[in-house]
């Protein structure tokens, strides 16, 4: 794309600013830097749905040239335009990746996700309304602002609105330019939750099951294996512990992280079936003792069907399933989980069946959410906490990993995971 050397536009033409001192050649090569980086970028967000770390590389390498396009913006060697803009919603898409990478399945995690989509997206749509500007643009910013010029001036307010659109042609033009890329923006959003659920709804490592089927009962009942694996005196080893961590357990929101993050139903149940007290500490209960909880193998970690569910089981596919969720046990009130890096993550026991879990932030507000058991070890639902699980998922339903074999989840987990594809990797797990 050139750029013409006079700082008057064509009638219409949506310039954020115009550059009359941009150099031809310069112009020139920001472009084809730019539009490389474009490429690159939409080419990673394809890429790392098959292959994660050559995502990452090519992600990264798109990142180079995006820097390097918006340097020679701000050294005025390349054009202020809808393509710029572009450039730069790939250069926040790029960093959104890059955080979401780096949080995994949190609430920050899928939040800078949901950005990286809405960026890629909103980059899609203004090159969109960029290479259709010259045929469709003109002709129909015109006929709006004609069929607002004809309005019969009856009101003093209307024929004021007349005479300040036939001063401001190039508002409206900009107005609808701004209608149309969030138009096409929703759009395309629209699309690809439609695509992602349709290529996630049949996962060969995955079962779906209707929240109530949680209690056991309700399952066999309906001909299904219960989703979870209720943690017991049979699959957990305590010691001689005062503490009592059977049953299924609900994450429950106390304080949500981003607003509505619980209607987004992230993850939502956990079960330490196979909880056990560290080699060397088993025998020697002194405070604090350190414990660990394989929540990581199949029917111990719950998720949902929601897009954010469904995004946070293919982050959660990528891990090993063996590897153990580590925690000290400092008395018989509470407790220290690792996996938070500099972030500490405590629990305080509230009661029998909740505890009250805390994510200490530093210079920013704690995130808080109760540990709250709703199936008893023995499979009854508790008798206050099971439904208000139930009406919190309001129809969403439950996900979780039927398998804890690694290279199984690898197939079954990502877009178009079907038994069908994967039948011979599942078979030898």
């Amino acid at each position: 794309m050139s750029v013409k050397p006079s700082a008057v536009a064509d009638e219409g033409a949506v310039v954020v600013a115009a550059s009359p001192q941009v150099d031809e050649r310069w112009a020139t090569a920001a472009n084809a830097i730019g539009w490389v980086a474009i490429v690159l970028q939409w080419s990673a967000a394809l890429v790392i749905i098959l292959d994660m770390a050559l995502g990452e590389v090519v992600d990264w390498i798109a990142q180079i040239c995006c820097i390097t396009t918006l340097v020679m913006l701000l050294l005025r060697a390349a054009p202020v335009n809808l393509e710029s803009v572009a450039m730069l919603l790939i250069a926040l898409a790029g960093i959104a990746l890059h955080i979401a990478t780096a949080a995994g399945g949190s609430g920050l995690g899928v939040f800078a996700l949901i950005v990286y989509v809405l960026m890629l997206l909103g980059s899609v749509a203004l090159i969109v309304v960029t290479v259709m500007y010259q045929r469709l643009w003109k002709r129909a910013s015109w006929t709006i602002e004609s069929c607002i010029l004809r309005l019969p001036p009856y009101f003093s307010g209307l024929e004021a609105l007349n005479t300040f659109v036939a001063k401001h042609k190039g508002l409206w033009t900009a107005a609808l330019a701004a209608l149309t890329v969030l138009f096409a923006i929703v759009l395309l959003f629209l699309l690809a939750t439609a695509v992602l659920f349709f290529l996630t709804e049949d996962l060969c490592a995955v079962g779906t099951y209707d929240a109530s089927l949680v209690a056991p009962a309700n399952a066999y009942a309906a001909g299904r294996v219960p989703p979870m694996e209720a943690g017991t005196a049979d699959n957990m080893d305590m010691g001689d512990l005062d503490l009592d961590f059977t049953g299924i357990w609900w994450i429950r929101w106390y304080e949500e992280p981003i607003p509505l993050y619980s209607r987004l139903h992230l993850e939502e149940l956990v079960s330490l079936a196979g909880f056990y007290l560290r080699p060397g500490n088993d025998t020697n209960l002194t405070y604090p003792i350190p414990a660990s909880s394989q929540t990581g193998r199949a029917h111990r970690w719950g998720f949902s069907n929601s897009i954010a569910g469904r995004i946070a089981m293919m982050v959660a596919g990528e891990k090993n399933p063996d590897s153990p969720l580590n925690l000290d046990l400092l008395s018989d009130e509470n407790m220290f989980i690792y996996g938070g890096g500099n972030t500490p993550w405590s629990m305080r026991k509230i009661n029998d069946d909740e505890w009250l879990r805390r994510i200490e932030r530093q210079g920013a507000k704690d995130w808080k959410y109760t540990f709250t058991r709703i199936v008893f070890a023995d499979g009854t639902p508790h008798p206050t906490y099971f439904d208000d699980f139930v009406r919190h998922m309001e129809g969403t339903k439950l996900r979780v990993f039927t398998t804890s074999s690694k290279p199984c989840r690898d197939c079954g987990t990502y877009l178009g995971g079907s038994c069908s594809k994967c039948s011979d990797v599942c078979a030898a797990a």
